[in-house]
């Protein structure tokens, strides 16, 4: 139905989204052994570069199991 899955698309449809922090992480240490910087450091750039509207929760699978509760559907893309 529609063509444009891009974010912020997704979000003048009503879209949302959430960043788990405990992947954000764990990537972010993954990236900083891979360019031997500090995760904490990597970290602190993931979160100052995140999108706008974007909403960083402590635990994905938490924040998604509150917000079923409370109606919210997931998204399917693809």
């Amino acid at each position: 139905m529609y063509q444009d899955w891009s974010a912020q698309a997704v979000q003048k449809r009503g879209g949302s989204f959430m960043l788990c922090h405990n992947a954000m992480t764990a990537v972010a240490g993954l990236f900083a052994d891979g360019m031997r910087k500090d995760p904490r450091a990597v970290l602190s750039d993931f979160e100052r570069n995140t999108l706008p509207g974007f909403l960083v929760v402590p635990a994905g699978v938490a924040a998604v199991q509150a917000a079923q509760l409370k109606g919210w559907k997931l998204f399917p893309v693809g």
